[in-house]
């Protein structure tokens, strides 16, 4: 992936969710830390290491539960790094359609 969309979110909304540790270790195969990271920055939480740790680590793997589910940018919008467009963010929802003349 050769950028990660910014999040210019001004409303952030935390919820309680059970933690897992196979959930959460099956997550980090599937999403890259440094994109993560960078993410997760954007919106103020600077919990999580900059390398990653082992998956041993049941801190580390408590501070991952908490980024991967329980912040969610309510209000905002997500700026993609490629093309500077972007996104507006209503209710928690991303709006990722694009208008007829923005298509092309």
């Amino acid at each position: 992936m050769s950028g990660s969309p910014e999040s210019q979110g001004q409303k952030y909304s935390g919820l309680a969710e059970d933690f897992g540790t196979s959930l959460t270790t099956g997550c980090v195969v599937r999403v890259s830390l440094f994109l993560n990271n960078r993410c997760v920055r954007q919106v103020g939480d600077a919990s999580l290491p900059p390398e990653q740790p082992e998956m041993t680590d049941d801190e580390f793997l408590q501070k991952l539960h908490h980024v991967l589910l329980e912040i969610h940018v309510m209000e905002g919008a997500m700026i993609c790094p490629n093309c500077n467009h972007s996104y507006p963010i209503s209710n928690g929802i991303p709006n990722m359609l694009l208008a007829e003349h923005e298509i092309g």
